[in-house]
């Protein structure tokens, strides 16, 4: 943040001619994306807009109502999860400059980014918005992104500030977690980015923090931001973030956005100078808000006739948004080397799948923007693969019906009566808590009391054929699905979604052989003053061949080179506003991959998504590449990955799990809508699966390439309180190429429990094939203590780190180790 003697002196005299409704007036907003100014002392609006990866088009000042001008059409910028898989602060340097830059073009004064929360749940609908599990890969990150935006004159609005890991209830969810979680995992990024990048806005969470809400949190912005930190600049609600004028007067609120009230009617606006024409204490509270705004409008250079006045869709801003693109598709899986896929050899490709097609750019809710273009990843290939390459297109859409198990597969399930089926049993619960219980026979999922708390359902059948079976439960309530004593899908639902009908789907497949007994249990729990919904139903193998051989699909895809399957999430999943309610593809996506897989074996999986996704077809594709919300230029640069025009190079920033029950919040936290009790704690992410030993589907950190990589000749020395760690890199294979080789370090003689290792630094480097270069990363004092929550402040334990330099968290090539 930009602050000289100067402005300050300049800051001071403003206050002093200012009266208290001018001042309270510049504390709360006058429009949808504005606060006032003082406009008798020639102070403008403080004009603000979202969002995190590309500006949002303008709305009418006091509705919502985009008004969709051509002229708002902007660069669209990967979302924050690709652009933590790039491992590359230089590029998030270049996103920074340019959103900022177009950010004033508009006449932005703040732009309402970047989201840099933890990554705690794969179920966060906004987990695209934000960066990472890992907070060393936040705060490596955010700063050189702020720093670009604020190079631009704009402000940088670091959000949402904090512990917004979820959009279940978040207005009103209670985050309960321990200090020692709270400063190591979930501010470090927040603090990377205001006290290292300079943000000169934040932007508080609608969440609670120990039953205080964050836009007003005494704790968390009054003693640790602006006191602890020091932070100088504006520190503002979320859109109707505001609860309270008396904690929002004396806890560090500046400025209130958004509140559903007459403007005059905001927490700080009248309220707020009733209080201030009775208290000097207020009054001094007021001015210090006034000085914060003052100060951030300064430090953009808002009254400085020289302030940069931005450019818009210019060709180094595709660019820019082609490069982060280019860095952050993950190859994840690439057996035989089927990618890149050969030219001389590819004559016909076949591309299927909605993500082929489909636009991302007005997704998201509030991230929503419009693009000036967007190219689909059917456009790229077909542009990649030119005119000697016939490429065809099929929605891939299967028309397939999901029917009950007959019951002549079941065993007898009462031997007396003789009848096959369902033991169900129904449990209801009465106002005084008493539960009751009744059990009876079924030859069918039948729901007899839609009220009851819970029906469960069980029976034996045997498997009539060997194959992949696909079962899925379509509900509206918290439903679960056992196999031989396993809980192989599970699915919570919030009483809120459950009351308003909202229906989800779990899906799961698996392998069985003819004759194979089944045990299948299947529960559902319902909640007071909703009418359950139920429906459960397989597909055979058999029926799933059926589908694969009927009609063009088939015929194309066996008469293709190879086949491109664009699979995958989109905004209305990853979206602000609510979770997702499972980690499963939908519309039958698994099954399509199969029947593809089936047809031609050279078949390559692309990913659009910015959150975990289960892959029980993982083994069938030959290669399977993430290839995230990447922006204006995705399809193009998934199209020159797949021709070997770009050598994939992106890491994943968070762990995928195999299922949703294997990550840590679902193994040992809470994921509720109001008091949410972190209990992993420290242990988000990779640092959960590793304590216990648990393997998931793709690690931490991983990220292949079209080339090999040798990590050698290991060196640790030891520098006052922290160590340089060094060692040799060598490309071995054919091609160019980037590896970012990732540090981690363990402590494991300490006083307070801490994970295996913990990443501590990285490195992205560019080597030509054969080329070797030394890699040096500095390990710091600070990058070896723990929060001690006894003293409230960061503690070096002296003795044995170990050091694990590798290409993922789970790929770890040299290890060695140190003393201080």
């Amino acid at each position: 943040m930009n602050i000289s003697v100067a402005n300050e002196k300049r800051i001071e005299e403003l206050l002093k001619e200012m009266t208290l409704e001018e001042k309270v007036a510049m504390c709360h907003a006058n429009s949808k994306f504005y606060s006032a100014g003082c406009e008798r002392l020639g102070t403008p609006e403080l004009a603000m807009m979202d969002g995190p990866h590309g500006v949002r088009s303008e709305t009418m000042r006091d509705e919502w109502t985009s008004l969709r001008r051509e002229e708002d059409r902007c660069t669209y910028l990967p979302t924050g999860t690709a652009l933590a898989a790039t491992f590359n602060p230089k590029l998030g340097r270049r996103f920074g400059e340019t959103l900022g830059s177009e950010a004033r073009y508009r006449g932005k004064d703040i732009i309402l980014g970047p989201g840099v929360n933890i990554i705690r749940t794969p179920l966060c609908g906004r987990n695209f918005e934000y960066m990472s599990e890992d907070p060393c890969l936040i705060e490596k990150m955010s700063p050189e992104l702020v720093k670009g935006i604020e190079s631009q004159d704009v402000s940088a609005c670091v959000k949402h500030y904090a512990l917004n890991n979820q959009e279940l209830a978040r207005m009103k969810t209670n985050a309960l977690v321990s200090r020692r979680a709270l400063h190591e995992i979930y501010l470090r990024g927040f603090h990377a980015a205001i006290m290292e990048g300079g943000a000169s806005s934040v932007m508080g969470a609608y969440n609670k923090y120990e039953g205080q809400h964050l836009c007003h949190h005494e704790y968390l912005v009054k003693e640790v931001l602006k006191k602890r930190w020091a932070f100088q600049g504006v520190y503002l609600t979320d859109w109707a973030g505001c609860h309270d004028t008396e904690e929002s007067i004396f806890n560090g609120l500046d400025l209130e956005m958004g509140t559903p009230k007459p403007y005059n009617e905001y927490y700080l606006a009248d309220a707020f100078l009733e209080r201030a024409k009775e208290s000097e204490e207020v009054r001094a509270e007021l001015d210090e808000k006034v000085r914060r705004i003052l100060r951030l409008m300064f430090s953009v250079n808002k009254f400085s006739p020289d302030r940069k006045k931005g450019e818009f869709n210019t060709k180094e801003h595709q660019e820019t948004a082609y490069d982060i693109a280019a860095e952050a598709m993950v190859l994840l899986k690439n057996e035989d080397g089927l990618l890149p896929l050969d030219k001389k050899k590819i004559k016909k490709l076949l591309v299927v799948g909605e993500n082929a097609i489909a636009k991302h750019a007005e997704g998201g809710a509030s991230s929503g923007v419009m693009a000036f273009y967007e190219t689909t990843p059917l456009e790229g290939i077909q542009r990649a693969f030119g005119d000697e390459c016939e490429v065809e297109f099929e929605r891939g859409t299967l028309a397939v019906e999901y029917r009950p198990i007959p019951m002549h597969l079941f065993e007898i399930a009462e031997e007396k009566a003789g009848v096959r089926g369902y033991r169900k049993t129904v449990r209801n619960k009465d106002e005084e808590g008493n539960v009751t219980e009744t059990v009876e026979f079924s030859k069918d999922i039948e729901i007899t009391d839609p009220t009851a708390k819970t029906h469960i359902f069980e029976g034996q059948f045997r498997a009539p054929e060997t194959g992949l079976y696909r079962f899925r439960i379509v509900s509206n309530v918290s439903v679960e699905m056992i196999l031989d004593g396993e809980t192989v899908a599970k699915r919570g639902v919030a009483a809120y979604q459950a009351q308003a009908g909202r229906i989800h789907k779990i899906e799961y497949s698996v392998e069985l052989a003819e004759d194979q007994l089944v045990d299948l249990k299947l529960v559902a729990h319902n909640f007071p003053d909703s009418k359950l919904t139920f429906d459960f139903g397989w597909i055979t193998p058999s029926e799933s061949a059926s589908v694969s051989s009927k009609g063009d699909l088939a015929r194309k895809a066996q008469e293709a080179d190879a086949v491109i399957f664009c699979a995958g999430l989109g905004h209305n999943f990853d979206t602000e506003g609510r979770d997702r309610l499972f980690m499963n593809l939908l519309s039958e996506q698994d099954l399509m991959i199969k029947t593809l897989a089936d047809l031609n074996p050279n078949l390559v999986v692309t990913i659009t998504a910015g959150s975990p996704v289960t892959m029980p077809w993982l083994d069938l594709p030959k290669s399977v590449v993430w290839s995230w919300y990447a922006g204006m230029e995705g399809g193009n640069v998934l199209g020159d990955l797949l021709a070997g025009n770009v050598c994939p190079s992106g890491k994943m920033p968070f762990t995928l799990p195999v299922r949703y029950e294997d990550s840590p919040v679902a193994r040992y936290g809470e994921y509720l809508e109001d008091d949410c009790h972190y209990y992993e704690d420290i242990f988000v992410g990779y640092r959960g699966f590793e304590k216990d030993n648990i393997k998931p589907l793709y690690p931490f950190g991983h990220g292949l390439s079209y080339s090999k990589f040798e990590y050698s000749d290991l060196t640790i020395t030891t520098e006052g309180e922290g160590a340089v760690v060094s060692f040799t890199l060598t490309n071995v294979g054919d091609v160019t190429a980037k590896e970012t080789a990732q540090l981690y370090i363990g402590d494991p003689v300490c006083s307070v429990v801490r994970p295996p290792k913990e990443l501590r630094g990285f490195e992205k480097v560019e080597l030509a094939a054969g080329e070797s270069k030394t890699v040096t990363i500095p390990v710091t004092a600070m990058d070896l203590s723990f929060f001690d929550e006894a003293t409230e402040t960061w503690k070096l334990e002296k003795g044995e780190f170990t050091v694990f330099v590798g290409s993922s968290s789970a790929d770890i090539r040299l290890e060695g180790s140190f003393a201080l």
